[in-house]
């Protein structure tokens, strides 16, 4: 096992030998994976309007998933590990970041009420027959008025959250941050 997972061997030693440096790493990778997540943009652009495909197949349609769902699970996660929560239901991470007084009940609520709403959007598009590759794509004029505030609402609590963590993270007010552009990814570290 140790020739085809060196990595295993290695992280397995460093710890045994040298537990500060072990616990430094994971500090760094906890730090790194807090950074990816709050850079994750959610499907909400400039005064409210949804961020859509400019062309290709989905052209005019925003996904759920990757700029609703997964945003939120990513910092709910991320936030989690550092704080010592290991849960990989995100419901119960939610509950237990509360529990563990890491947020506030209004946070944790609003998070709840999020996921809820990104999960409802995926599961009405099941029963409608959109699954697979085309499963969460959403064109923002199909949608009800009252599903298109939802969802705002769902992305800008997401939005918020990632700046939470910003500041639980680094100390410092969320203001600073960089807005999200084409080169946010060159600053988001590799893993």
């Amino acid at each position: 096992a140790g020739l085809m997972f060196p990595d295993v061997d290695e992280a397995e030693n460093l710890t045994v030998e040298y537990p500060e440096k072990a616990a430094a790493h994971l500090g760094r990778s906890i730090s790194d994976t807090l950074r990816w997540a709050m850079y994750m943009p959610t499907a909400l652009g400039l005064l409210g309007s949804f961020r859509v495909e400019d062309r290709g197949p989905y052209a005019g349609r925003f996904n759920i998933k990757t700029h609703g769902i997964d945003p939120l699970v990513a910092s709910v996660w991320a936030l989690a590990v550092s704080k010592s929560v290991v849960e990989q239901n995100t419901l119960k991470c939610i509950f237990l970041l509360r529990r563990q007084r890491t947020i506030s009940p209004e946070l944790e609520s609003a998070l709840v009420k999020a996921y809820e709403c990104f999960t409802e959007l995926l599961l009405k598009q099941n029963e409608r027959g959109q699954s697979g590759v085309n499963a969460g794509w959403v064109h923002p004029s199909e949608l009800s008025r009252h599903d298109s505030v939802k969802i705002r609402e769902a992305m800008k609590t997401v939005e918020s959250f990632q700046k939470y963590i910003y500041e639980d993270d680094t100390g410092e007010p969320s203001a600073q941050t960089e807005p999200f552009d084409a080169h946010t990814w060159e600053k988001v570290p590799v893993m």
